[in-house]
């Protein structure tokens, strides 16, 4: 203030002082009010465009090991149940199926989410997917539990009734060590209460005497559930105890929505997607398609469609593959999927990943800080040939 307020201004030592006093008063005061005023700070970093729709490309694993009811890769099996012919594509895996028994400790393991996080666990909720407008399928009927949700035509399972089925069916009774030398199996027909699963106690983990067997049957009114089951209450306390009702239903979402590999995949990929707005760019591919068109242009593989907005009938055409796309009995090429993909994206025509309007040969100019990403979905380790891509 004094450079301003100085002599040659021709003002007076009165008006000097005051100025000074000002301008103190201005320097205390100062402090306080820059606190009281809010911060607030771009969510996006500003070389990024700001409003410039992402690219998307979700790549999902449709290899052979995601028709399987088991998880980790330690059992010897793939499936908890009888399977129906072509329950996800036209290939099938031999029907082999461990013995419904509460004594032999393979049968047990396989059937208690303990040893097998695919089976049906009590402390969790399990909600039927979503569509592409975030409505939800319906709630699985407990006497008709289909076995794929989006492909109702294989049938569905009675979880109230005892089940008479023929398949290949696995006995062990043994430990760690002997395992799977020692599994024998036979052909026929048994019966079995479909709606059980086995809790786990503590001791050896391959004894099934450390594990206490439930069946979900109308004689029994009280289950066991846990802080997360949100279809027994409102809070803890009341999730911790669940009806016949509310056990059985939850336990016919599990089988017709998550009991395999794929169905539990789909289920996440879809709740995550359905929840997104329109402001990205999405396309879908599977490590195991072959090479075909895609806007144009010959794909080396693993894309079904290019990006899209993600809105309207390519947003449900999403979905549609999400659900519908068949899963073969193949390899886990993962890294000729990434490469698939990462070719897509060096394409530089108006039609491809960078066009104004992909699929199109709008020639509005490409813009260099759009965001593109691959989502790459797996259950497991990768075999097929090396992309040789180099550094």
């Amino acid at each position: 203030m004094d450079i301003l307020f100085n002599n040659r201004d021709g003002l007076t030592t009165k008006w000097r002082r005051n100025a000074r006093r000002l301008s103190a008063a201005f320097l205390a005061v100062a402090p306080l009010t820059a606190i009281a005023l809010p911060l607030s700070l771009s969510q996006i970093p500003l070389f990024v465009g700001g409003a410039v729709d992402t690219n998307i490309v979700l790549t999902l694993d449709d290899s052979g090991s995601m028709h399987w009811e088991y998880m980790p890769d330690d059992n010897w099996t793939y499936f908890a149940y009888p399977r129906a012919s072509n329950v996800y594509s036209t290939s099938n895996y031999g029907n082999f199926v461990p013995e419904f028994s509460s004594t032999l400790s393979y049968s047990v393991r396989v059937r208690s989410p303990y040893a097998n996080k695919m089976y049906y666990n009590p402390e969790v909720t399990y909600s039927p997917w979503k569509n592409h407008d975030n409505s939800s399928f319906p709630q699985a009927s407990i006497t008709c539990a289909y076995h794929n949700p989006f492909k109702t035509s294989v049938g569905c399972r009675d979880l109230t009734n005892n089940n008479t089925q023929s398949a290949t069916w696995e006995t062990y009774n043994g430990g760690a060590a002997g395992f799977p030398g020692g599994v024998t199996s036979s052909g026929g027909n048994r019966t079995f209460w479909p709606a059980q699963y086995f809790r786990y106690n503590s001791g050896d983990e391959w004894n099934a005497a450390s594990y206490t067997q439930v069946l979900i049957t109308p004689s029994v009114t009280s289950y066991t559930g846990g802080p997360n089951r949100s279809d027994c209450g409102d809070t803890p306390a009341q999730s911790a105890t669940c009806t016949y009702a509310q056990e059985i239903q939850n336990f016919a979402n599990w089988y017709t929505y998550y009991r395999s590999r794929i169905l539990t995949a789909r289920a996440g990929i879809g709740t995550a997607f359905a929840d997104q707005g329109t402001n990205m760019r999405v396309g879908f591919g599977a490590i195991n398609v072959s090479s075909t068109t895609i806007d144009g242009v010959s794909s080396g593989g693993t894309l079904v469609s290019g990006v899209r907005e993600f809105s309207g009938s390519d947003r449900q055409q999403f979905f549609t593959d999400l659900y519908g796309h068949a899963i073969p009995t193949s390899g886990t090429p993962l890294r000729t999927a990434l490469q698939d993909v990462g070719n897509y994206y060096k394409r530089s025509d108006n039609r491809g990943p960078w066009g104004e309007t992909p699929g199109t040969n709008d020639s509005t100019p490409h813009l260099e800080c759009r965001q593109s990403y691959n989502i790459l979905m797996t259950d497991g380790y990768y075999n097929g040939a090396s992309p040789g891509v180099g550094n």
